[in-house]
């Protein structure tokens, strides 16, 4: 893995303690099992977001959806 990149986990872990601490910040106070659950579904959507943006904008896409070969 390359420097700079979390693992999956790592980041999961890192973003609920920012979620947990945005919380408290504006006096909310949530477990962490919901900062967890936050996180990896804001997670989730960054990758589907990414995986979207990569389809639409990739040339070697046919109308149907499959990849052509470069």
């Amino acid at each position: 893995m390359a420097a700079g990149h979390l693992k999956y986990q790592q980041a999961v872990t890192e973003l609920s303690k920012r979620i947990l601490m945005d919380a408290q910040a504006s006096g909310h106070r949530i477990n962490n099992e919901i900062a967890g659950s936050t996180a990896e579904k804001y997670i989730k959507a960054l990758n589907a977001e990414s995986q979207a943006s990569i389809d639409i904008n990739s040339p070697f896409t046919t109308e149907d959806g499959r990849k052509d070969a470069a």
